[in-house]
């Protein structure tokens, strides 16, 4: 009758310590390994409106600091569909988000890199600045 509720405890141990590895593990190193992603963005501020490059992780919260004015107000750079007008995603996606320019409610990532011309010959629909 012993061995049976021995061998249950010694298991339970394991299980207790089993995951109180995984969980020091994770805490101590997950973010940091997180995988970093090059994101464009773009001030909110209306006298910057800057854009530009960073590598962020894929849970980084913007805002981030503009490299232009040092301000936290980089956000991530999406276009509206229905102009073309770059536009910081100052909202969650969920939220009442509108084009400054036009009103439009529907955005996409950049399809091509805004920091530099549009690829010869490429229908871009997108590129006016507010």
């Amino acid at each position: 009758m012993q061995k049976p509720m021995v061998k249950a405890a010694l298991a339970g141990v394991l299980i207790v310590v089993a995951i109180v590895a995984v969980c020091v593990s994770t805490k101590a190193g997950g973010p940091k390994k997180l995988k970093r992603v090059e994101r464009f963005l773009m001030c909110s501020r209306p006298q910057c409106a800057a854009i530009s490059a960073k590598q962020v992780r894929i849970n980084d919260k913007p805002p981030f600091e503009c490299p232009k004015c040092s301000h936290q107000s980089a956000y991530l750079l999406v276009v509206c569909e229905k102009c073309g007008a770059y536009v910081p995603m100052t909202k969650p996606v969920l939220e009442d988000n509108h084009c400054p320019s036009c009103g439009g409610h529907a955005f996409t990532p950049p399809r091509f890199n805004p920091l530099q011309p549009p690829p010869e010959g490429a229908e871009t629909g997108q590129g006016s600045r507010p």
